[in-house]
């Protein structure tokens, strides 16, 4: 506690905002790292610059609203149906109101009866929602990229050398034909060296006294931990009642008993708009879980031009809903990617329920690469009396998501499970990676 205490005192002194996700990250800093000082990103540059040891990825969302999507009315700002002028009433009939999923106005059930699959949404899958005569009538249904509303994810990466926000890449690349600095900040190319992240930056020059962030609060961000209301990680171990409570109780603004979620962490953003000479809102950064739990954006960026992806799909799946889990997390992964132009191989999802290690191959003449995936979970052929991280998960076992209370035993039990996966797929690994050497010639 002393240890914890000490760290968070720092922060807040050095001028960084303090957050319940601060806890979480000097807690994890406290178990894994143990350093007397804030060990940083930069800080691992030295020892992967030379290629010697990879190069760690660490990933994040910021939230955001979809580009392209209408705002969807508020139910009581209209007493009538925008389209007809009919009354919104109970009891008379077609007078419930609805929204128009495309331009988000209040219409009645009687203006409201087409359905359709909204713009980008044909491509991918998606299932068809209500719309209102005159976007019918218009058409411009299929123009709308999503349902009126509707809000999205920003990824950015975080490496010992420089933290982006992928979709600004994008952005930067669909639009080839004009120059940079014709683009509004929203769209720029945006990277900056990792020591100057969450730094304060009055037109261009850094006006922080502080450091860079320390890995701790990284690790905080990128942990999950937000994910659980606070009672829950008591009940894992974590964190001791009464421990750190009274200081944990000055850091949560709006405390609400066991369903209060963990905050998530605030950062300087360092873009600013310089011929204005005013910095933008903080980023609120929360862990890449809330899109999906596959982080494959940052490895499909088209300059890392990546062969062959060894994934460990280590998503923690429900008893019960384990198939539907399984396909909606990689179908969230897959449409993520479909929209923002990046290349992942041809997928049949229903593999992955079914084999322990799955190849996808990627045609290199689409930037596709090839991808290899292998599981945590149990699959048909495996030893029933065989280990299951998942259902030791899913019992409140040490791999549950929160859990802290690992011991050597636990470790070797696992690392004796993904050393046995992983070697029962060497032969499949090889030849994925022989398929993809013989199609350069």
């Amino acid at each position: 506690e002393e240890w914890v205490t000490h760290w968070l005192t720092t922060r807040r002194f050095r001028g960084h905002p303090a957050s319940t996700v601060d806890w979480w990250g000097a807690l994890l800093t406290y178990h894994l790292l143990q350093e007397d000082r804030d060990v940083t990103l930069a800080d691992q540059a030295f020892a992967c610059d030379n290629g010697a040891l990879p190069l760690p990825i660490y990933t994040a969302c910021s939230r955001r609203l979809l580009a392209g999507a209408s705002r969807r009315m508020g139910d009581s700002e209209s007493e009538t149906c925008l389209q007809c002028r009919a009354r919104f009433g109970i009891g008379v009939m077609h007078s419930r109101s609805h929204h128009c999923q495309a331009c988000g106005r209040l219409v009645c059930e009687k203006c409201s009866r087409h359905k359709a699959v909204l713009g980008q949404g044909v491509d991918l899958g998606e299932e068809e929602v209500r719309i209102c005569d005159r976007c019918w009538q218009t058409r411009s249904f299929e123009e709308v990229p999503a349902p009126a509303g509707s809000d999205g994810w920003d990824w950015w990466e975080f490496t010992p050398f420089e933290v982006r926000q992928l979709q600004s890449r994008v952005s930067q690349r669909v639009s080839d034909d004009r120059a940079e600095e014709d683009l509004p900040p929203d769209v720029r190319a945006a990277a900056c060296p990792a020591w100057a992240f969450g730094r304060r930056f009055k037109q261009g020059t850094s006006s922080s006294s502080s450091g860079e962030d320390g890995v701790g609060r990284i690790l905080g961000v990128c942990g999950s931990a937000f994910c659980a209301t606070l009672e829950r990680v008591k009940e894992e171990g974590f964190l001791k009642p009464g421990a750190t409570e009274a200081a944990m109780r000055a850091v949560l603004k709006r405390p609400k008993g066991d369903d209060h979620l963990f905050e998530p962490a605030e950062f300087h953003d360092p873009r600013e708009e310089l011929e204005a000479g005013r910095g933008t809102k903080p980023i609120r950064l929360v862990d890449g879980g809330f899109d999906f739990n596959h982080p494959l954006p940052p490895l499909l960026q088209p300059e890392r031009a990546l062969d062959v992806i060894i994934a460990f799909d280590y998503a923690e799946y429900r008893t019960g809903q384990r198939p539907g889990d399984v396909h909606g997390e990689w179908w969230r992964c897959i449409r993520n990617c479909r929209r923002n132009g990046l290349h992942l191989p041809p997928m049949e999802v229903d593999r992955l329920l079914e084999e322990p290690v799955s190849v996808f191959p990627g045609d290199e003449s689409k930037g596709q690469p090839t991808l290899v995936v292998l599981h945590l979970f149990k699959v048909p052929g495996d030893p029933e009396d065989g280990f299951d991280p998942m259902g030791n998960a899913q019992a409140g076992g040490f791999c549950a998501v929160l859990s802290a209370k690992y011991t050597p035993e636990d470790y070797d039990t696992l690392v004796k499970f993904n050393r046995e996966r992983l070697l029962s797929a060497v032969d499949k690994i090889k030849e994925a990676m022989l398929d993809r050497l013989r199609a350069r010639g």
